[in-house]
């Protein structure tokens, strides 16, 4: 009779513990083309209206347009500069998408890849956003958005790094759920293109600046500053995984999910930020190997885990820590 309530005991402690356990589940192809493929047949199984494509060695663009992206319900594909991978043009035509947005100039994705989109899809249109460079770029981007689609499009903005995307990967999901464009400055200097969207966009009510001193400096906090009436909110640590944990831990909702990403590499966090948004949920970055103490407050507020990326980006080790670690 012991014997048999000791086992009843072990059996109702392993019930509760797999109630408690995480979910987790990882979108991963061999490359980082491939994983963005792997998003979009999570996200949108049933085909999309509209597909944007950026570079796949460059973020900035697509950084960007992942609010673009979320307000078409649109996933974000990757291509070489002058050649449409054949994984990536299966999935075009799959979603059979009739806009396909091009981020970038010509120098970026070139015409040709253009051509070749043509040659899968029948009746297909495409809209280039593009600037002379990113910061242009990104102005473009914020000037596409539709302002009725959010209200905090033209009031209520973010400012990064151009050339820093762990903490514009913080916000992505976030900025894209609330319809609030990214822009980009330099550390020292805000370029001209920028400060100009700043000076002609109207009423300001909040600005947010992601990261420290060390990525957008004093100088050019002070400089924007100067166009915003009200809030004015720099969100920071004293490196990207301090800033992930400051960012996500103001946007604090009540999410069930979040998604896990590499923050020393940006493509699989940056097409998985409209997947994301589409998930009401948040982005958490990591080292590849060891998840960071900062993050490790965060981990108990939700059920289910997405992972972005291969082992090379986030390890077996963390996709198991993730699936035992205990709802606190």
């Amino acid at each position: 009779m012991k014997k048999f309530v000791v086992l009843l005991i072990v059996i109702s402690s392993i019930f509760v513990f797999s109630v408690q356990a995480y979910a987790t589940e990882r979108l991963s192809g061999i490359n980082r083309t491939d994983t963005a493929v792997e998003v979009s047949k999570k996200g949108w199984e049933n085909g999309a209206d509209t597909v944007v494509l950026a570079r796949n060695d460059e973020f900035p663009d697509a950084l960007s347009g992942s609010v673009l992206a979320y307000q078409k319900n649109a996933p974000i594909l990757l291509t070489q500069g002058d050649e449409l991978s054949s994984v990536t043009s299966k999935e075009v035509k799959r979603l059979n998408p009739s806009e396909v947005i091009i981020l970038g100039g010509e120098n970026a994705i070139s015409e040709s890849v253009l051509f070749e989109i043509k040659d899968i899809l029948s009746e297909v249109t495409f809209d280039r956003i593009a600037g002379k460079n990113r910061y242009e770029t990104a102005v473009e981007i914020a000037d596409s958005l539709d302002p009725h689609k959010s209200e905090y499009s033209k009031m209520i903005s973010v400012l990064v790094n151009g050339r820093n995307f762990p903490d514009a990967i913080s916000v992505a999901s976030y900025a894209a759920q609330k319809g609030m464009p990214i822009l980009l400055t330099k550390k020292d200097s805000l370029p001209g293109v920028t400060k100009d969207y700043y000076e002609n966009g109207g009423l300001k009510k909040k600005l947010y600046i992601i990261g420290g001193t060390g990525v957008v400096s004093n100088e050019v906090k002070n400089e924007v500053y100067h166009f915003y009436l009200q809030d004015k909110i720099r969100l920071a640590g004293k490196d990207r995984y301090e800033t992930n944990y400051e960012v996500n831990s103001y946007f604090e909702e009540e999410y069930n999910q979040a998604f896990f990403a590499t923050g020393t590499k940006y493509p699989d966090a940056l097409t998985g930020s409209v997947l994301a948004a589409k998930s009401n949920a948040p982005i958490i970055l990591s080292e590849p190997n060891e998840k960071p103490e900062s993050i490790e407050p965060l981990l108990p507020k939700y059920k289910e885990f997405t992972i972005l990326g291969g082992y090379g980006a986030i390890s077996e080790n963390i996709e198991q820590s993730l699936d035992y670690h205990e709802n606190n």
